[in-house]
Order: structure tokens, then C-alpha cells, then sequence
């Protein structure tokens, strides 16, 4: 006799004899599944041959970036709920898929003094980083920067809720690694300043700006068109620039340019910075990694000397083949030794291109080694640097060390 089911409080019209029937109980599992890594969701006992559901399963509506696609099985097909018979203990999948109307190719991180709306000198402002996803949380280390320390620790975390998202980190001065001079200038103007980099076991900077170079001739066939005789001197004594001239011609070539990379290597070079070490890898596409370029690109880039162009399809470009700006090589050269004004005074030019060139042209003008006024209140930012303007501009500055 076929055995039928038994509800309790329904009416007997007859001796009944009840049994209790057995099934055993199946474990299934309920697995998030995003990228290859899994999250148990929790588990639920279900009776040999019965069906199961999601009920009090929770799922969140999205995963940083990533959406629900489907709920599957070990072998990757769909698990259809109101068909799939449990009849052993089962795993079950919540697949989560890329969600690219979530996705955010980049996102900005700007490095700025406490309390300040400039960013910090040398710090690597507006970095691109790699792509994210709409509330992803995101942790990031630091970048050391000499002279300054971070307000919050050496980490921080975020959470990237938009596109074009920008966090801003502060940093505050770390009077243990800046110290303070008094200088007297020819004009007799008592000017205060820090520096939070120490150079003391570089033999190449009392060497340029003392009398190491006295008795040595520069002879190069051009040399009546050189203006800064006395700078030449004391670089060329010094093997920074070469004694036989551009490419060995004897030729000194005042008003010819200098590229990115070639300006980069003299700057590194007179600072006694190691640039002997081929890198793996750089930030830049545009370097060749075999070059010497990239020894010295690799070295500028470490210690937060460069930053390169606005990113594009390829990635970020440090284009070290251009010639480089007045206002490049004068910003390089005040980070070298992060020369910072401490009393509070504005440049007089009128044609600055962008914020961030008030802070060295106004520090230099306050420290005498820019006068506008003889300029005609212009410093033309992004004209070419001359050979000839370059001597003057790196003697004049690593005087103030």
C-alpha cells in the first residue's frame, strides 16, 4: 500500500497507524563568488530530494565595481531554484560579473601642507593611479618627502565614491629635518630661509662656487657669445660641462637649448647623485629603458624630482627629448635643496602661467637670484632654456646652499 502523508488535526473515520518517515538532510552552501575569490554567505540544512531557496541569503547590490550575474553550480551552469533537486550536500555560487558602468580609469591624489591650498614641494601632486571601482577602498602608502611628515600617519585610506575623484592628503613640516640660515646679500638685505635636504658629502658643490676653479681657461671657438663666462668656468672645471664642447666640435653653443633628459643628468651630476644603475621599469613610456636617459630618469623620478605630462592612451610621457622650460629647470633646481622662503613675500611677475610657478619665482626674486625689474617684469616661463641661462641659473642657486 502506497504510504500517504499525514497532517495533523485532519478527522480519523477509522484505526490509523502512523509512521514516521526518515530523509536525511543535506548541507547546501551559499558561496559569493568575484574575480576567483570566494565569501561564504551561509549555509542551510535541506531533506534528500526536496528543492532549496535563497531565502535569508543576503546579497549586497554591488561589490565595488562588480554586479550579481547569477546563481551557479560547481560546474559554472545556472542553478535554477524551482527545478534543482538537492539529493547530496551542494554548493551553491552567487556569481558577481564586472560592472563597467561603475568602473573609474583613474583617480587623483594631491599631496598639500596643512592647512594650505599649495601642494607640498617634490611631493608627486595629481599622480594618476591605476583603475578603481565606485566604492572601492583604497590604501595608500605615503611618499616620504624631506622636510615633511604626514599629518595622519604613514598610510591612508579612502573610499573612491565618484568619478573624477581626488583625495587630498596633508602633510605638516617636520622642523626636525629643516634648518634655517641668515643670509646677507650684496645689497645688504638680511633674508631668512630653510632647506630640508643636506648635500655635506657632495665634494662637486664647494668645488663649483669656491676657488677650485680659479686658474683654469675656458677655450671654446664661440666663446665671445657666452655672457656667463664665470659660470662656464667654474662647470666646465668641474667636468659638468665638456672642455671639447657639444659633441667634441670645441663649440660652447650659448643659445642652443637643452633637453629634459640632458638638463635632468647635470642637475643630478652636480648634486654627486649616483646615475650608474639601469632600471627595470619606469613610470614613463617614453623612455627608453636601455638608454642612459632612463639612469637618470629612474634617480630624478626616486626622489621626487619629476612627475612627467598628463597621462594619455599610451600612459604618462616624460618627453625627454623636448627642450626644457625656464620655468621647469628653475622649479627642478629649488627642489634640489627644497629652498623655502620663511617670511611671506609675492613675486613681481605678470606672466605666470599657472599656480604653481608663484612659489619658486617668488622665493627667487625674495632670495635676489631673480630681479624683474630688469626683465621687464617677465620671466617667459616657457621659452626655451639657453646653455647660457642654464650655468647662470644652477651657480646662482647652489650659491644659496
Amino acid at each position: 500500500m502506497e504510504a500517504n502523508s499525514f497532517t495533523f488535526g485532519q478527522t480519523l473515520t477509522s484505526d490509523t497507524k502512523l509512521v514516521a518517515s526518515w530523509k536525511k538532510l543535506h548541507k547546501v552552501e551559499f558561496i559569493q563568488k568575484k574575480a576567483g575569490t570566494e565569501t561564504n554567505l551561509g549555509t542551510k540544512q535541506v531533506a534528500d530530494g526536496d528543492k532549496t531557496n535563497a531565502t535569508n541569503i543576503s546579497l549586497p547590490a554591488n561589490l565595488g565595481g562588480y554586479k550579481f550575474i547569477e546563481w551557479q553550480k560547481v560546474d559554472g551552469t545556472t542553478f535554477d531554484f524551482t527545478t534543482e533537486i538537492i539529493n547530496a550536500d551542494t554548493k551553491i555560487f552567487a556569481v558577481y560579473g564586472v560592472d563597467q558602468t561603475q568602473r573609474i580609469w583613474s583617480y587623483k591624489v594631491n599631496y598639500y601642507l596643512k592647512n594650505s591650498t599649495n601642494p607640498i614641494p617634490g611631493s608627486p601632486r595629481n599622480s594618476l593611479t591605476g583603475t578603481v571601482y565606485i566604492n572601492e577602498n583604497i590604501t595608500v602608502a605615503l611618499p616620504p618627502i624631506v622636510g615633511y611628515k604626514p599629518v595622519t600617519g604613514q598610510t591612508a585610506s579612502f573610499t573612491v565614491n565618484q568619478n573624477n575623484f581626488e583625495k587630498n592628503i596633508y602633510y605638516e613640516v617636520d622642523d626636525g629635518q629643516r634648518f634655517s640660515y641668515l643670509v646677507e646679500y650684496f645689497k645688504g638685505t638680511t633674508k631668512i630661509y630653510s632647506t630640508s635636504k643636506k648635500y655635506d658629502n657632495c665634494e662637486m658643490i664647494p668645488n663649483i662656487i669656491g676657488d677650485y676653479n680659479k686658474d683654469y681657461k675656458i677655450n671654446f671657438k664661440d666663446q665671445e657669445n657666452i655672457k656667463n663666462q664665470d659660470e662656464v668656468q667654474r662647470l666646465t672645471k668641474v667636468k659638468i660641462l665638456n672642455e671639447k664642447g657639444v659633441n667634441n666640435t670645441e663649440l660652447f653653443e650659448a643659445a642652443r637649448g637643452i633637453t629634459r633628459a640632458e638638463f635632468l643628468a647635470i642637475v643630478l651630476q652636480v648634486h654627486c647623485y649616483d646615475v650608474s644603475k639601469q632600471p627595470d621599469s619606469l613610470l614613463f613610456y617614453d623612455v627608453d629603458l636601455k638608454s642612459w636617459q632612463a639612469r637618470v630618469v629612474k634617480v630624478g623620478s626616486e626622489i621626487g624630482l619629476i612627475q612627467g605630462y598628463e597621462k594619455d592612451k599610451k600612459g604618462i610621457p616624460f618627453r625627454p627629448d623636448a627642450e626644457i622650460s625656464k620655468i621647469e629647470a628653475f622649479g627642478i633646481m629649488m627642489k634640489m635643496k627644497e629652498i623655502e622662503k620663511m617670511e611671506s613675500y609675492k613675486d613681481r611677475y605678470i606672466d605666470k602661467k599657472a599656480d604653481w610657478q608663484e612659489k619658486p619665482l617668488s622665493t627667487g626674486e625674495y632670495l635676489g637670484i631673480l630681479e624683474p625689474e630688469k626683465t621687464d617684469f617677465r620671466f617667459n616661463p616657457d621659452s626655451h632654456l639657453t646653455r647660457d641661462e642654464m650655468v647662470k641659473m644652477i651657480v646662482d642657486i647652489v650659491r644659496l646652499y
